[in-house]
């Protein structure tokens, strides 16, 4: 029987103490996720853009971008030069053959402040060579979107212009190759627990 009471005594005070530290007003945000996922590519779009035009005051070019898959740049051109040599018509021709291979997933970056535009939206301006500032890759969209993703320029004849001179472009399968930046998501959470002190009268 005084075991018994021991127990009971021992377990009223147990709640004394709890109920006294319960009581305190407590209020603890606990972050449950704050760390930053592992980077994924994505997709340019003009969504993207807008949104971080807008949310964080930033601009096309403040975004590292990639390409998507390998292009191939090449540069053919023949000239004929007509001289005269001890009364004889001598044709020379200068053939000058060039090719610039741009990697899939190389970087790239916009150098200008203000971004281009054409019937679809943003005219992206890309450079993928550190020691050739006049030499760029044109990307926009088939199509008005805010969705869509941004495809490498070229017309009818697969040619860009690459610096001074026209290129043809080679690229594996039908699609042509289109932007990507990357994303890393992060996820805030906060848990707010706390219980109520009670009031008493004075």
């Amino acid at each position: 029987m005084a075991i018994q009471k021991k127990c009971i005594n021992l377990l009223v005070l147990s709640c004394i103490v709890l109920a006294a530290f319960s009581g305190c007003a407590s209020k603890h945000p606990v972050p449950e996720s704050n760390t930053p996922k592992e980077s994924t590519p994505i997709p340019v779009t003009k969504n993207i853009i807008n949104r971080v035009t807008k949310e964080d005051d930033k601009k096309p070019k403040d975004f590292q971008y990639y390409i998507s898959k390998k292009v191939t740049l090449t540069l053919a051109e023949s000239k004929e030069q007509f001289t005269v040599e001890s009364g004889e018509l001598i044709i020379t021709k200068r053939t000058r053959r060039e090719q610039i291979t741009i990697a899939g997933n190389l970087p790239g970056l916009i150098y200008a402040d203000v971004t281009a535009t054409d019937d679809n939206g943003y005219l992206l301006e890309v450079h993928f060579e550190k020691n050739n500032p006049d030499s760029f890759i044109k990307f926009h969209q088939l199509s008005p979107g805010d969705d869509l993703n941004y495809f490498l320029f070229f017309d009818d004849n697969k040619l860009i212009k690459y610096g001074d001179d026209n290129y043809t472009v080679d690229f594996d399968g039908i699609d042509p190759p289109f932007l990507l930046i990357k994303m890393k998501s992060k996820d805030i959470s906060e848990s707010d627990e706390r219980m109520a002190s009670g009031i008493t009268l004075p």
